[in-house]
This record gives C-alpha cells, structure tokens and sequence, in this order.
C-alpha cells in the first residue's frame, strides 16, 4: 500500500521536486557557513562545530518543510489555454431575404453570393481559432506525460538508494561490534589506571573498557551503551606511555562529547541526503571538526604540569608517531584516511597543522566515486530541467 502511494505520479513529482530543491538548499547552507568561518576565524573550534551540526540537522529539517510547500495544483501553461473569441452572430436567412417591396419603388435584392462569402469566411475563422490552441499545447503536454512517467522511476532508484545506505549501516555496526567481542580486554595496568584518571577528571558516569586488537591500525570508539576504546596492537607496542595516554584522552574526549550519538545521527542523514554532494562535504567538515574539537581537549589537559604549547608538541609527536605505524600496516581503508593522497595533505598532517595555528591550503578532494556521482546528478538535473516544465506539477 505504501509502495503504491509512492508511486503516485502527483506525489512522486512532488518529492522529486523536494529532493532537488535540497541541493540548492544546502549549497546556500555550505556558503552563509563559509561566510561566518571568514569573519569569526578567530572563534574556537567548538563554536564552529555547533554550526555545522546545526546546518546538518536544518538540512533534513528542511526536507518535510520544502514538501509542504511544493505547490503540487494542477496549473495550465497560458499558451495551451484557448483564448475566449468573441463571436457575432451571422445573420439567418430570413434575415438575408430582401425586404418587402414598397408601392411606387423598384424591388431592391442582395446578390446571394455575399451571404456564401461571409459564411466561408467565418469557418476559416473559427477553423483558425480552433487549431492554434491544439498546436500550442502539443509540446508541454507530451513533457507533461514524460515527466509524469519519469518521477515514479527517480523516486524507486531514491528509495533503492536510501536502503542501500541503511544497508550499508547495518553491515558496518555488526562488524564494529564483532571486533569488539573479539578483542582482548586490558584490566591493569598505567594505561587502565590512567583511563580512570581522566574518566574521574571529566565526570564522566561510565568508565569505558579498555582493549587491544590486532584487526586494527588507528584506536577507535566502539559502542553507544557500553563505550570500549579500541587499540591496535602496534599502537601499544610502539608507543610510549606518555603518547598511549594523550591517545586514550583524545578517544575519551569523543565519549565525553557524546560524539558516537551525534555520529549515528550523522550516519542516517547521510542515507536520507546521500544524492545530494553538498551534504557529503557539510558531513566531511563535521567530522574533521570533531577530530579538531578532540584534539584541543586533549591538548588542554597539561598532563604532568606542562605548558599549553609543550602539550601541543607531545601530542602532535604522538599523532606522527600513529601516522608513521599506519604506513607500515596492511589496512588500505586506514591509509586511505590517514595516509596522504595525491596533493592533498592526511588527515594527521591536518589536524598537526592545526595545532599550531598553519593554514593548510588544498583544493576540495573529489574521490573517483564522487566524480561518477556528480556527473549521474548533472545529467539527472538536465533531464528534469528539459523534462519538467512549470506545467507538469499535477
């Protein structure tokens, strides 16, 4: 039942019409914020991210909104719309006939060929009134039913794709979740001590469970209910205790933030937004400003009485140091994110440079798959944009 309201050619056309008004919307959203970053550079990275998530959720917000208010009426095109003729009435034949002859005068009669002239000349007339609607509605109509027949198909390949997302979601969720059944917990020990530590510190209510793993290069967060901060094995062994536990602040700090609650909710608006490019790169900047917003609590610790700038230069060590056993490990996803990429700078290069106020300046990355992705979107738009006229809104 549901299926075959979507397939409704008025509400398919409608929601066609919200999907593509988002892009634009999100654009407008990506430069206001654009703007702001350019005249508050000077605030901290905290109230950046606050911004961005607030123009994330006002993106799928605006979803229901802009449906709505989608004029859905069905409207006729001026030009197929017959203008109204005014009409006089053409005299009968009783009226034609002579009139009746007057004593003493000479009987005066109309010629019957002017009563055929003005007939033939009235149904060239109305012959000529009666066609041009006809021919001046012949083309929006066809683009009308083209139109018509298209939408319910966008709409069938959106709703595959929003599934295909979901999809997606749910492999990785029970992957994340077998890797944490099958790491190796650490009960003791500086590092668990030192987790405590900063758990009391930040007050938090729940201590996450600390392990090792050998399926992993970069320490993660795992779990939303029961947290556990993941390390790979040659994180342990090549690191230093110092460097472990600026490593476990920065994981804690995610935690404390309740940034894996945020980042589920990033994660199903990027399946219901997942057509759209500029939302992928208002995620993409959500996500380096989270590592960002981490990276300064971590930073301002001042673990062993330190200064700010000496906390920044151990900490930054400790980020060169993971990128330096990354590039010696096996795992192609993790090089991808944290390893550089053609011209463009890694990701611990960013969030390094950062620490110490240096610009980094690098042209948008536009990965091969958002390439294919962004020329199936202009051809989508150019044959909505021929297809769909003002006129096909019914």
């Amino acid at each position: 039942m549901i299926w075959n309201t979507l397939l409704d050619p008025a509400l398919s056309g409608r929601l066609c019409l919200t999907l593509l008004h988002s892009i634009w919307q999100v654009s407008l959203l990506i430069g206001v914020l654009w703007l702001v970053e350019r005249c508050w550079q000077k605030n901290n990275v905290e109230r950046h991210y606050v911004l961005y998530i607030t123009a994330l959720l006002s993106a799928v917000l605006a979803l229901p909104v802009t449906f709505a208010l989608v004029d859905q009426t069905p409207t006729e095109p001026v030009a197929a719309r017959p203008s109204p003729v005014r009409t006089e009435a053409l005299p009968s034949l009783t009226d034609m006939r002579p009139a009746a002859p007057v004593q003493n005068s000479p009987v005066i009669s109309e010629p019957l060929p002017v009563k055929d002239s003005l007939v033939s000349e009235k149904q060239t007339t109305r012959s000529t009134v009666d066609l041009s609607p006809v021919v001046s509605k012949a083309s929006p109509a066809r683009r009308s039913q083209v139109w018509l027949w298209l939408a319910p198909w966008i709409v069938a390949c959106y709703v595959a794709g929003v599934a295909f997302m979901l999809f997606r979601l749910i492999i990785s969720s029970i992957r994340v979740q077998r890797l944490g059944a099958t790491a190796e917990q650490i009960s003791a020990g500086p590092l668990v001590n030192s987790l405590r530590h900063l758990a009391q510190k930040w007050s938090l209510k729940v201590v996450p469970v600390l392990a090792r793993s050998e399926q992993i290069i970069v320490p993660r967060v795992t779990g939303i209910l029961r947290p556990m901060i993941l390390l790979p094995a040659s994180a342990i062994s090549g690191l230093t205790t110092d460097e472990l536990e600026l490593i476990l602040a920065h994981e804690l700090a995610h935690i404390r933030r309740f940034d894996l609650w945020i980042n589920l909710l990033q994660r199903f608006t990027e399946a219901i937004l997942f057509f759209n490019p500029a939302f992928w790169y208002l995620s993409h900047r959500v996500n380096m400003l989270r590592e960002y917003c981490c990276d300064e609590m971590t930073c301002q610790l001042k673990l062993d009485s330190t200064s700010t700038f000496e906390s920044r230069v151990n900490y930054a060590t400790a980020l060169l140091h993971v990128a330096e056993l990354v590039r010696h490990g096996k795992t192609s996803g993790d090089l991808t994110t944290l390893a550089a990429s053609g011209k463009s700078p890694s990701e611990i290069r960013r969030r390094v440079a950062r620490l110490f106020g240096e610009s980094l300046q690098e042209p948008l990355p536009v990965s091969r798959g958002g390439f294919i992705g962004l020329l199936i979107l202009g051809a989508t738009l150019v044959i909505v944009g021929l297809i769909s006229p003002s006129s096909a809104q019914t």
